[in-house]
């Protein structure tokens, strides 16, 4: 499943924590977020998490895409 958050909120992110109130009977294999968190120097700017907790915390990234999608970068948050 992949969730797309429609605005950017400017409270803390906790992804570890949202991965923890899943329902343990979930019909997906995956669950991800998506998040707009803004645009800076003509670039988008996403965060994106997947909610999985196998490894310790959920990963999530910070992920910039030049403005004609033709360039991006991705950071590791967690």
């Amino acid at each position: 499943m992949v969730v797309f958050v429609g605005a950017h909120s400017l409270l803390p992110w906790y992804p570890n924590r949202v991965a923890r109130q899943l329902p343990s009977d979930l019909p997906f294999d995956a669950v991800w977020v998506v998040s707009l968190a803004g645009v800076e120097t003509e670039q988008y700017v996403y965060q994106v998490a997947l909610l999985d907790l196998t490894d310790g915390n959920a990963p999530y990234w910070r992920v910039t895409l030049g403005k004609a999608f033709d360039r991006w970068t991705v950071e590791i948050i967690q």
